[in-house]
């Protein structure tokens, strides 16, 4: 007779197995927040509001848990305004539409002047894995060719005492220069007047760029908030999950019609 035979037959054995399985499922359900209700959390900054697939501001008010969202997409509240990193870079998020999956940032270092701090001098990159560039913009190469230690970050300044033309900052002068390039995107329509004026310059930047996000599984999320669920991400398996209320354990697109985890207790016993 086989182990499984020996507990299956056994009414003791069997018994015993439930208690363990219920009592296993009261503690994980004494000790495991209700992740349906704790993932319709919005976060919420200012005038943005953001649910799956974002997170950020864990344990603030208008928070959402890591949990609930790409790793790589967490959002910071710093003064009611709604910042990303990305590369290196951190955004100013304008805004969210979620119903098409687009993002529109603005690079934070770019908005109150040119003259970003040294190590912020990294081109406007996206992870092409998570994101896409939408349509209408275009990359623009903000050139400086000026004296060491003579960069202002005023555009009324730069434009008293720089000159510019066409992407590049420039002043000539005698002693150490220095020089140096960044990319930036700005919008097709707005591409003329940044390459005439710093001003011009200036509000295509502050117009920012739309990215759309590429988190798989999103009509799975859409159905999963329709069936009273909430989404959650799962940065091991790389795929988006469906907390439900009447379930202790996530619910994964590929799991087909069974959404629990079953518990199987084997006693192995010598024949």
């Amino acid at each position: 007779m086989t182990s499984f035979e020996l507990f299956t037959s056994s009414p003791i054995l069997c018994a015993l197995g439930f208690l363990i399985l219920v009592l296993v499922n009261v503690q994980l359900s004494l000790s495991t927040p209700d992740m349906s209700e704790v993932c319709k959390l919005q976060f919420k900054c200012g005038d943005i509001t953001a649910g799956y697939p974002f997170w950020g501001n864990e344990g603030g008010t208008y928070g959402r848990q890591r949990l609930c969202g790409h790793e790589d997409l967490e959002l910071y509240c710093e003064n009611d305004t709604t910042i990303m990193w990305i590369n290196r870079v951190d955004y100013r998020v304008l805004n969210i539409n979620e119903s098409a999956q687009v993002l529109k940032i603005a690079r934070q270092d770019y908005l109150s002047g040119f003259c970003p701090p040294d190590e912020k001098l990294v081109d406007t990159t996206i992870d092409s894995t998570l994101f896409e560039y939408s349509p209408g913009y275009e990359n623009f190469t903000l050139r400086y060719g000026v004296p060491s230690g003579q960069i202002t970050c005023s555009i009324e300044e730069m434009e008293k005492h720089f000159n510019y033309m066409d992407g590049l900052i420039s002043k000539v002068e005698f002693g150490p220069m220095i020089s140096f390039t960044v990319n930036v995107m700005v919008l097709e329509t707005s591409l003329q007047e940044a390459k005439r004026s710093l001003s011009g310059l200036e509000e295509a930047l502050k117009q920012g760029f739309e990215v759309k996000w590429k988190v798989s599984d999103m009509e799975f999320c859409y159905k999963c908030i329709q069936s009273g669920g909430s989404c959650g991400y799962h940065n091991i398996g790389n795929q988006t999950i469906c907390n439900r209320p009447d379930q202790l354990f996530p619910h994964f697109q590929d799991q087909g019609a069974s959404a629990s985890i079953f518990m199987v207790l084997l006693i192995t016993i010598p024949k």
